[in-house]
């Protein structure tokens, strides 16, 4: 199968999507930006990941900070849709 995150990818392009200037900002989709609301993930009863609300513009840079267990890798993973949230 495709990867998710191709998928995804070429899925926006369909959509109307347009590809980046090549100026360093917003270069894999120029008008693409990260928006998520009440993202929540449970194994089992453990919530790893809470209601996370989040939103990046194009061009921004942000980093992951936490303690082991504090859902980083789980957040990633339901962005890129490796994982389904709850």
């Amino acid at each position: 199968g495709i990867d998710p995150v191709v998928q995804h990818f070429e899925e926006s392009a369909a959509a109307g999507w347009k590809r980046g200037t090549g100026d360093g900002i917003g270069d894999v989709w120029g008008h693409a930006s990260i928006a998520v609301r009440q993202l929540t993930k449970l194994f089992g009863t453990f919530g790893a990941c809470n209601a996370i609300d989040l939103d990046i513009a194009p061009g921004e840079v942000h980093a992951l900070l936490g303690e082991n267990g504090a859902g980083k890798s789980t957040l990633v993973k339901m962005l890129f849709g490796v994982l389904e949230p709850s």
